[in-house]
C-alpha cells in the first residue's frame, strides 16, 4: 500500500471476551487447529473526516500474523496480531456465536513497541451454546477506511450448563469501597464500576478479602454504581452467577445539584423525584443549559403541578417555600395571590421571585445560577392590565378566563389595537355574551357589575330600562362605558 511504513512484527496481547477454561479439560478449545483468513467486509468510513478527505481515504491493510493463544488466566484466550502503523485509530474486536456477532470491542492506537495491556472477555460472557469465533480489523482514521475483518475461526465449543453459582450478598458500598459475603465454590469475582449509567472500570480476579477500593476510578462528579459478580471455577459445570448491583453512590457537585432538584419535587409536586426526571433537570443545571429560575418554571408548567388544582393561596404558599426557603407573610402572600387572581400566569410568580435574595442564596447554596425566566406571554407583561381583562371576563361572561382567550385581548390592550371601552364592548357583545339570551333586566344587572362595580339601584335601573323602550341595547352600553363610574374603574388598573 503506498504511503504505508512496512509494519513492524511485534505481538498485540490481546484478552478476548470468552473465558474458555482452558485449565480445565471439560472446554473443547481448537486454538491449536485455528484457521486464519480474510474476509469480504464492508469499507466503514470514519465519521470524524470531512468528505474530500473520504473520496481520498484509502483502506488500511488488514491485520497480518492473527492466531489465538492462551490467556494470562486460565480461563481466557489470547488474540495475538502484528501491529500496522497505520492504525493510529486502534483496532476492533468481536466475537460470535454461530456467526452472530455478539459483542464489539475496541483496542487502543498503539502503533510501536510491544502491547503490555489487554482487554479481556472471558466465557461466563457467553450467555447461550454455541460455537465461538473471533475477528479482529484496523478501525478508520481521518486518513484511511477500515480495513478487512481477519477472522480466527471456530474458536471454541461452549455448551452453557444449567447450573448457576450463587450471587455475592450483603452487598455494601460506602462510595469508594464495595465488600460482598463469600460465594462457596466460586474461584473469583468480578467488580465493574459505572458513572451516570456508562461502564467506566471492570477488575476481576480472586479477591480472596471479597472487598475491592475503588476510589482510584471515581475522579468525576457523577452517580456511581457497583456491580459484582462471582465466577465459575469451570464453566462447563456450572455458570457464574448473576451480577448483583449497589446502590448509587452521588459524588462531587452533582450530589448538590440532585438535592436542589429533589427539593423542588417535594415541595412542588408533594412527591419524592423519579429517577429519570432527576437526572433530566439535573443535568440541565450541571450542563447549564438551565438555570434555577427556569427548572422552577419547568415545575410550576408541567400538567402534573396544574393537575393539583390548588388555590391561588396554596400556589403562593408553595413559591414562599421553593424559592425563599420560608412561609409567605400576610402581605406579601395578598399581593402575589392577587396577581395570580389577576391572569397572570405562575411563571410571573417564578421571574418576581427569582430575583429576590433569598433565592439568590439558595441557588447559590448549590452551586448553580439563579437566573430569571422570560415572559413572553401577554398576559404577563402587566398585571393590572391583565386584572381589567380578567374582570370583563367575570362580570360579562360569568367566567374565569382561559389563557388563549386572555392573551389575546391583553396583546390588544397592550399594543394599543384596542381601548379598555373598546375591550368591555368586545365582552358584552361577543357571541358567547349575546347567545346568553339575557333578559332586558339581566342586561342592566350585568352592565352595572361590569361599569359600576355594584348592584343596580331601582330607581337607576328603571330608568336605563326605560331607556331600552327607545334605544338599542349597544347604545345603553355606551352610556354605561362613559359614565364616570367606569372611569375610573379604568384609572384603577393604570389603564386609560
Amino acid at each position: 500500500m503506498n504511503g504505508m511504513k512496512k509494519a513492524k512484527k511485534f505481538f498485540v496481547v490481546m484478552i478476548c471476551v470468552m473465558a474458555c477454561c482452558l485449565l480445565f479439560p471439560g472446554v473443547a478449545v481448537k486454538a491449536e487447529t485455528t484457521d486464519v483468513k480474510a474476509e469480504d467486509a464492508v469499507w466503514e468510513e470514519s465519521q470524524d473526516f470531512e468528505e474530500q478527505n473520504r473520496k481520498n481515504a484509502v483502506k488500511l491493510e488488514a491485520p497480518t500474523g492473527v492466531q489465538l493463544k492462551k490467556g494470562v488466566y486460565s480461563y481466557s484466550l489470547a488474540l495475538v496480531w502484528n501491529i500496522n502503523p497505520d492504525a493510529t485509530s486502534g483496532y476492533e474486536i468481536e466475537y460470535l456465536c454461530d456467526g452472530e456477532v455478539l459483542n464489539t470491542g475496541y483496542y487502543g492506537s498503539k502503533t510501536s513497541g510491544t502491547a503490555s495491556s489487554a482487554v479481556t472477555i472471558k466465557i461466563e460472557d457467553c450467555n447461550r451454546s454455541g460455537n465461538y469465533s473471533i475477528r479482529v480489523r484496523c478501525k478508520a482514521t481521518k486518513s484511511y477506511l477500515a480495513s478487512d475483518w481477519v477472522t480466527v475461526s471456530e474458536i471454541f465449543r461452549y455448551d452453557v450448563p444449567d447450573a448457576v453459582l450463587d450471587a455475592p450478598s450483603d452487598l455494601n458500598w460506602n462510595g469508594t469501597t464495595i465488600s460482598w459475603n463469600a460465594v462457596d465454590g466460586a474461584d473469583g469475582y468480578r467488580v465493574r464500576l459505572y458513572r451516570d449509567g456508562k461502564w467506566l472500570f471492570n477488575v476481576w480476579g480472586t479477591m480472596e478479602s471479597c472487598s475491592r477500593d475503588l476510589s482510584a476510578q471515581m475522579k468525576e462528579d457523577g452517580i456511581y454504581t457497583a456491580e459484582v459478580q462471582s465466577i465459575s471455577a469451570d464453566i462447563n459445570d456450572i455458570r457464574s452467577s448473576a451480577f448483583v448491583t449497589s446502590q448509587p453512590c452521588l459524588v462531587g457537585q452533582k450530589v448538590i445539584v440532585r438535592e436542589f432538584v429533589s427539593r423542588l419535587y417535594r415541595l412542588i409536586l408533594n412527591r419524592e423525584a423519579d429517577e429519570e426526571g432527576l437526572e433530566a433537570w439535573t443535568s440541565q443545571l450541571i450542563d447549564k443549559t438551565a438555570d434555577g429560575a427556569q427548572i422552577v418554571a419547568g415545575f410550576v408548567g408541567s400538567d402534573e403541578f396544574i393537575g393539583r388544582n390548588l388555590s391561588n393561596e396554596e400556589i403562593v404558599e408553595i413559591m414562599y417555600q421553593a424559592m425563599l426557603g420560608r412561609s409567605s407573610d400576610e402581605s406579601g402572600k395578598a399581593v402575589w395571590g392577587k396577581i395570580l387572581e389577576n391572569g397572570c400566569s405562575t411563571y410571573y410568580l417564578v421571574n418576581g421571585f427569582s430575583g429576590s435574595q433569598e433565592f439568590g442564596e439558595i441557588c447559590a447554596e448549590y452551586g448553580i445560577n439563579a437566573g430569571t425566566v422570560e415572559l413572553d406571554n401577554p398576559r404577563d407583561i402587566n398585571p393590572d392590565l391583565t386584572g381589567f381583562v380578567t374582570r370583563c371576563y367575570v362580570q360579562s361572561l360569568g367566567r374565569t378566563p382561559d389563557v388563549d382567550g386572555l392573551n389575546d385581548w391583553c396583546y390588544q390592550l397592550l399594543n394599543g389595537e384596542d381601548t379598555p371601552k373598546n375591550v368591555a364592548y368586545g365582552f358584552v357583545f361577543s357571541p358567547e355574551s349575546v347567545d346568553k339570551g339575557l333578559s332586558d333586566s339581566d342586561y342592566i344587572d350585568m352592565l352595572y357589575r361590569l361599569c359600576m362595580d355594584r348592584e343596580a339601584d331601582p330607581e337607576g335601573k328603571a330608568g336605563w330600562l326605560n331607556s331600552l323602550k327607545e334605544e338599542t341595547r349597544e347604545q345603553v352600553f355606551w352610556g354605561f362605558a362613559n359614565s364616570n363610574e367606569f372611569e375610573e374603574i379604568i384609572a384603577e388598573y393604570g389603564l386609560n
